[in-house]
């Protein structure tokens, strides 16, 4: 009965805030993909955050996987962004790395 409830639950949140085909398409026009990456002793991070022209936001961050210089976590940010963007479905893309625009 419980995994029931929980599956009816999740298909009506699904339902609820997916958007339909003409909203996607919309907010997915013009979007701002900021990109950052760092590493240090510890590791090596990146950070990417898309946002879209109705001011949805979607943000990833994650750790790589192996020994990176000090430039490499950047490349790996944009490559990263770029599959996301390229996943969704973007037509019109804004980058900016460091908070500098490169690409319009």
């Amino acid at each position: 009965m419980r995994t029931t409830i929980k599956g009816k639950i999740l298909a009506d949140f699904i339902v609820e805030f997916t958007p339909g085909p003409s909203s996607q398409n919309n907010s997915l026009k013009g979007c701002t993909l900021n990109l950052d990456g760092a590493s240090n002793g510890k590791g090596a991070r990146v950070w990417i955050v898309l946002t879209t022209l109705d001011g949805s936001v979607i943000e990833q961050s994650y750790t790589i996987g192996f020994r990176a210089t000090n430039n490499e976590p950047g490349y790996e940010a944009v490559i990263a962004g770029l599959r996301m963007v390229t996943t969704l479905g973007v037509t019109k893309l804004e980058v900016q790395c460091d908070s500098q625009l490169i690409v319009s």
